[in-house]
């Protein structure tokens, strides 16, 4: 099964490099707080609206990197020109604007928490066969499940090699994660996952959930992100988060060929 679905990863690498999708994120945060009048829950909501774009990353690590370029935050506009995203893709020296788009979709999340694991198909990656030694993985028992009225197999992994994949800031150490996906038996394709982080980087305590539910898109012929749940908790400072992301306007970026000719003499 993990042969199967490895291989599944693979060529999905390859057809899902340069797709562009639009991203509605809705971001909740509550904090519960004591004062004069007793137990008071602080609530603050954010909707953010971005492009994204997954791209193929050499050198190590991730095969993938996910860009969030946010153009709409609560419904005011904050991108300063149009289809910055497929520029970037079809451009070459273009390192600095990537260093913006990746600073610039972590800085509008709710919360005190660095989060940079908000990426819908994260735990995929955890199935490409150069990953697959960092993990140990469990099938829940012989016979499938039945998710969504699909029968699948579920099977759970841990992280188990170091460095670990997410690392947090500079000097943090990294955080283990552990987590459950369901996979069609006779392709390998993944339908939902699901990521558990029992500690954050950068902070003491925090505990934080990740779920994707995937749906076969005919027209690329992918079985593709519809939906991300995001959630985390911080007891130790009464605050409690969640997030649902939608996935549309699924499109390959429009690639623009001048050409010139010379007139002969």
């Amino acid at each position: 099964m993990l042969r199967r679905a490895g291989a599944y990863v693979q060529a999905y690498e390859e057809r899902l490099s340069a797709l562009i999708a639009e991203e509605h994120y809705e971001q909740r945060i509550t904090r519960h707080d004591f004062d004069v009048r007793g137990f008071n829950d602080f609530v603050q909501t954010r909707t953010l609206r971005s492009d994204v774009l997954v791209v193929r990353r050499e050198g190590g690590g991730l095969p993938w990197l996910l860009f969030r370029d946010i153009f709409e935050v609560d419904g005011r506009a904050v991108r300063d020109r149009e289809r910055r995203l497929e520029r970037l893709f079809v451009e070459t020296g273009a390192d600095t604007d990537v260093q913006a788009i990746v600073d610039e979709g972590a800085r509008y999340n709710l919360g005190p928490i660095l989060r940079n694991y908000n990426v819908p198909t994260l735990v995929l990656a955890f199935l490409h066969p150069d990953l697959q030694a960092s993990f140990r993985f469990e099938t829940a028992g012989a016979r499938p499940v039945v998710l969504d009225g699909r029968r699948l197999v579920r099977v759970s992994f841990r992280e188990v090699g170091q460095p670990t994949l997410i690392r947090g800031r500079p000097g943090s150490p990294g955080v283990p994660t552990r987590g459950t996906v369901w996979i069609q038996p006779r392709d390998g394709a993944v339908v939902r996952t699901e990521l558990r982080l029992e500690e954050l980087p950068g902070a003491e305590g925090p505990s934080a959930e990740l779920e994707t539910r995937f749906q076969p898109v005919a027209a690329f012929g992918l079985w593709l992100p519809v939906e991300m749940r995001d959630r985390w908790q911080w007891p130790a400072r009464s605050s409690f988060f969640e997030g649902e992301a939608r996935y549309s306007n699924f499109r390959r970026p429009r690639v623009e060929i001048e050409e010139t000719y010379a007139v002969p003499e």
